[in-house]
């Protein structure tokens, strides 16, 4: 009889170490996703980053050639 028990109570922790073995798996999976997205966002935010860099120093380069140009114009 006690024999049985023990066998039911292994059984149990069996079962209950499987379903929590499929829920840290799933959790890790979710956690995966979550830094894959993450990731992702950066990446665009970078890029955005850089372009917004870039139009500034055009827009900076612009400015620098319109005031050489305007300074020649007041030359003559």
């Amino acid at each position: 009889m006690e024999s049985e028990e023990v066998r039911n109570q292994i059984s149990a922790l069996e079962t209950d170490l499987m379903h929590e073995n499929k829920k840290s798996a799933s959790a890790i999976v979710r956690v995966e996703k979550y830094v894959e997205s993450r990731q992702e966002m950066d990446r665009k935010l970078d890029i955005q980053y850089q372009r917004n860099i870039v139009k500034l120093e055009l827009a900076a380069k612009k400015r620098a050639e319109e005031a050489k140009l305007a300074a020649l114009e007041d030359e003559r």
